[in-house]
């Protein structure tokens, strides 16, 4: 095959993956073969149990959020409502979140919030 065959092949097929599904616009591989490739590198790619214990809580914390026994608030700092995320203070309380903008998320992760600042106070 030539250069100008497989360039003219990645144009046409720019928006299938491998097997033939779609894919998103700038992601490499579709949606399932992505799942099936990271299913294979967690097999020997264990987290430790620091890792763990931040992912139970993120995932907990995710779906407590989409049963609606947490709300969203506008960001502690700038009161956007915009790119929203749950910031945990302490991993050991996983319902204990404060939800900031992505921006002021990426400045103030090392901030001390006050006992007021957070969704639910369980």
């Amino acid at each position: 095959m030539t250069r100008e065959y497989k360039s003219a092949y990645r144009m046409r097929n720019k928006k299938k993956c491998r097997c033939g599904n779609p894919k998103k616009e700038h992601q490499k591989i579709c949606n399932p073969c992505h799942a099936a490739y990271m299913r294979e590198w967690r097999k020997w790619h264990k987290l430790n149990p620091e890792q763990k214990k931040k992912d139970n809580a993120r995932s907990m914390a995710k779906v407590y959020y989409q049963r609606g026994k947490i709300e969203k608030r506008p960001c502690y700092f700038c009161k956007t409502k915009k790119n929203l995320e749950r910031h945990h203070t302490d991993y050991n309380f996983p319902l204990k979140i404060i939800w900031l903008c992505k921006k002021c998320h990426r400045k103030n992760n090392n901030y001390t919030f006050p006992k007021k600042a957070y969704a639910n106070n369980n």
